[in-house]
C-alpha cells in the first residue's frame, strides 16, 4: 500500500490517466493479446498486457498449451490439480508477454442453454469457489494478475449487453456471488471483470452496489476492477461507482464499427479531464483508481518482473512437456462415467485381444478432434501447433498394444456407421457438443463446436448421424 501511496503521489494527472483505459493498438492488434496499458518508463510502470483465458493462454496466441474447459476442470473434483493449471496458465503468459489472465470464468450454470457453460465451473457455487481459489493462486505463483469474471450475474448470451437480471440478496449472495467472494478472500484475486449486463436498473460496470458496497466494503477487495470489452457506458459515473480500468474491442473499421479511437473512449482522458471540472468525478476517486491498478502489481510482483511483450515471445512455443501432462491429467480426471455394465475397461479379462474395434464419429478422427477442443469465443484456445491426440489415435495406439484391430467410420453416413459397428466386436461412438461465446444455444441436441473452421457445414451433416 506504502509504494502505491508514493507512486501515485509522484504521477502528474496526464500519466494518471494514461493508467485508466488501453492503449493503442487495441484488441487483438498487439501481439495477439486482449489489450494493454503502455509503460511509464519514466516511473519505472511496467506495461500491463491483459489476455485469455481459463482453458489457457488463448486469443491469437500460438504455442501455448489448451487445458480442458472449466466445466472439465471442475468434474475432477482436485485442487491440486487447478493449482497445477493456473501455475501452467501463469507460467506460459508470463513468457508470452503477459501479465493479466483473463479468467477464471466463474459464472453460475443458471440455464443450459447458456453459450459459455463450457467456461465455467458448473451449477454448485461450492464447488466452483473450490475450484476458483486455486486456480487464482496458481496464476498468481507466477508475477501475474488474476482477472475473475463476469462479476455479476452474466449467466447468459442472449442479449449480454443489456439484459437486467433480477435476483434476491440471499440468492445472488449464496448462488451468484460466492465464487467471487472467494476470490477475493481466498484467492487474493488482482482484478476483477464488471460484465455486460444491468443489474438494478443500471448496467454493472456502473453499479456502486456491486463495484464498491459488496466488491470493496463487504469483501475487501483492493485490487482492480476492469471493463469487459465494450461494457462501459458513462464516464463519471462509471468511475465513482467503482470502476477502474477501461477495455474495449473494436480494433478494425467497417461500415458498422467505425475505429475506436482515444476521443471514443468514456475513460479516454479528455473525457475523464472534463469530468474532474464538472465535478462528476473527484481526484481523490481518482487517485484511487491509479492505487487499485498499482497495488496489485506490486503485490504480485510485477514491478520486479516487468513482461517483455513482442514478436519474439509472440512466436516462440512456450508449451512443455510438463504443461501437457498436467492438460492430459485433467483432461482424464475430468472424464465423467454415467453407467457401466461391465465391458468397461476394454483391456482387461480372458477376451483381451484378438479382437475388432469399431470407432465412429467425425469427432473421433484428428480434425474432428481438434475442431472440439472447448467452445467459441474469446476462451478458444488455438492448439497451434496441433498436439491433440485424437480418440482414434489413442485407440489405435492401445489397440495395438493389445492385440487388437481397429476399424474407423466417420458416421458421415448411417450406413457406414452400422456396417463398422455391425462387424465389430466393440463399438465406441465418439460424438462432439459445443457452444460458443456470443450467443445460447437455441435447444440441447448434439452440434458442432463453434463454427470457427471451414469444415463446420461438414461437422453439423456428420454428426446429424452420430
Amino acid at each position: 500500500g506504502r509504494r502505491a501511496d508514493a507512486l501515485v503521489g509522484a504521477m502528474t494527472q496526464d500519466q494518471k490517466l494514461h493508467m485508466l483505459t488501453f492503449g493503442n493498438p487495441p484488441w487483438f492488434t498487439y501481439h495477439g493479446v486482449a489489450g494493454h496499458v503502455a509503460a511509464i518508463p519514466e516511473l519505472c510502470i511496467p506495461d500491463l498486457v491483459l489476455s485469455d483465458a481459463g482453458s489457457g493462454v488463448a486469443g491469437l496466441q500460438v504455442g501455448t498449451t489448451v487445458f480442458p474447459s472449466g466445466v472439465a476442470q471442475a468434474s475432477t473434483w482436485n485442487p491440486r490439480t487447478q493449482r497445477a493449471i493456473g501455475a501452467a496458465i501463469g507460467k506460459e503468459a508470463f513468457e508470452k508477454g503477459i501479465n493479466v489472465m483473463l479468467g477464471p470464468g466463474m459464472n453460475i450454470a443458471r440455464t443450459p442453454y447458456n453459450g459459455r457453460n463450457f467456461e465455467y465451473f458448473g451449477e454448485d457455487p461450492y464447488l466452483a469457489a473450490q475450484m476458483t481459489v486455486p486456480f487464482i493462486r496458481g496464476i498468481q505463483d507466477n508475477p501475474v494478475l488474476a482477472d475473475a469474471k463476469h462479476y455479476a450475474f452474466n449467466e447468459q448470451e442472449t442479449d449480454r449487453m443489456n439484459v437486467e437480471a433480477k435476483v434476491d440478496e440471499r440468492t445472488a449472495r449464496e448462488i451468484y456471488l460466492a465464487p467471487f467472494e472467494a476470490a477475493v478472500k481466498q484467492g487474493k484475486v488482482g482484478s476483477i471483470m464488471c460484465s455486460y449486463n444491468q443489474f438494478g436498473g443500471t448496467h454493472v460496470c456502473q453499479n456502486r452496489e456491486l463495484l464498491t458496497d459488496v466488491l470493496r466494503h463487504d469483501w475487501g477487495f483492493d485490487g482492480f476492477v476492469v471493463s469487459d470489452w465494450g461494457a462501459v457506458h458513462s464516464t463519471g459515473p462509471s468511475a465513482m461507482a467503482g470502476l477502474d480500468l477501461e477495455m474495449h474491442a473494436v480494433p478494425f473499421q467497417t461500415p458498422a464499427t467505425p475505429v475506436f479511437g482515444a476521443s471514443d473512449r468514456y475513460f479516454a482522458p479528455a473525457k475523464m479531464q472534463a469530468a474532474l471540472a464538472d465535478g462528476s468525478l473527484t481526484k481523490a476517486r481518482l487517485n484511487e483508481m491509479v492505487r487499485n491498478i498499482v497495488r496489485p502489481m506490486f503485490r504480485e510482483g510485477l514491478f520486479e518482473h516487468p513482461v517483455k511483450p513482442g514478436v519474439a515471445p509472440f512466436v516462440t512455443d512456450v508449451s512443455t512437456p510438463a504443461h501437457r501432462a498436467v492438460a492430459t491429467r485433467v483432461a482424464s480426471e475430468g472424464t465423467v462415467l454415467l453407467k457401466n455394465d461391465g465391458i468397461l475397461p476394454l483391456g482387461d479379462g480372458a477376451q483381451d485381444g484378438g479382437r475388432t474395434i469399431a470407432v465412429i464419429g467425425y469427432a473421433a478422427n484428428p480434425l474432428g478432434a481438434a475442431s472440439s477442443t472447448g467452445g467459441g469465443g474469446s476462451s478458444h484456445g488455438s492448439g497451434l501447433p496441433p498436439r491433440i491426440v485424437s480418440p482414434l489415435q489413442g485407440m489405435l495406439a492401445e489397440a495395438a498394444s493389445h492385440g487388437d484391430r481397429v476399424i474407423y467410420a466417420d458416421g458421415s453416413t448411417l450406413l457406414d456407421a452400422t456396417i463398422a459397428a455391425s462387424v465389430a466386436d466393440i463399438a465406441i461412438v465418439v460424438a462432439a457438443d459445443g457452444s460458443s461465446e456470443g450467443s445460447d444455444r437455441s435447444d440441447l441436441s448434439m452440434s458442432p463446436a463453434a463454427c470457427v473452421t471451414l469444415v463446420c457445414q461438414d461437422l453439423q451433416i456428420g454428426r446429424a448421424h452420430v
